[in-house]
Formats: C-alpha cells, structure tokens, sequence
C-alpha cells in the first residue's frame, strides 16, 4: 500500500467521523504522507503517517511540533489512525481551524 493510498484512507476514514475535517488535506513522497492544509498558498502541515508496513497496512502517526517530527505513539490501520484523529488529537488539527478561519489569538472576533 502506497503512502498516498494510505493517507487518503485515513483522511477519508476521519471525515466520516468529522465532517469538520474537511480542511485537511495529503501530501505524500516516498514512503510518508502529510495531512495539512495550505494556507495563502503556503503548505501548513499538522501530521506525518510514516514507518508503515506494506504487508500488515499499518503506520505511525507523527505530530508536527515546531520543526521536527515527534511521534504520538499512535500506530495502526487507517481506521485506527482516523479515529485517534477524531477523538484524542481532534484539539491540535482543530486548533488550525481556528487559525485558518481568522479566529487566531490576536482576533478582535468574538468567540
């Protein structure tokens, strides 16, 4: 399975469990793929799916903190990844949300 393919299968797994979601989007190369989102044509991106294995289609979710990559201890299938996505980790990809919409900490907008 390709990362691409992969990836895809995780983003459509999450946007059947959050329509919200449907900002994010894949970039994949080689073996990894990015789930994020561009941003006034600037590529943000929030997760890597990295490490998998093409016999057992699992991967490692990462987060991206700052510069690198951290990892989230978080492997499996897409469904797995998707769901941890929806639930656990929901408040970092949500937290783009803000920011993309201009509801940033600097917003004079209501909340």
């Amino acid at each position: 399975m390709s990362a691409q393919y992969f990836a895809d299968c995780v983003l459509k797994e999450l946007k059947n469990l959050d329509p919200q979601s449907d900002f994010l989007q894949v970039r994949a190369r080689g073996k990894t793929a990015v789930l994020g989102y561009e941003d006034q044509s600037e590529w943000v991106p929030i997760f890597r799916i990295a490490g998998g294995s093409g016999a057992y289609n699992v991967a490692d979710l990462q987060v991206r903190h700052r510069t690198t990559w951290q990892p989230t201890f978080i492997r499996g299938v897409p469904a797995v990844l998707a769901k941890q996505l929806a639930s656990e980790l929901r408040f970092i990809w949500e937290s783009h949300i803000c920011e993309h919409e201009g509801w940033g900490i600097n917003s004079d907008q209501e909340h």
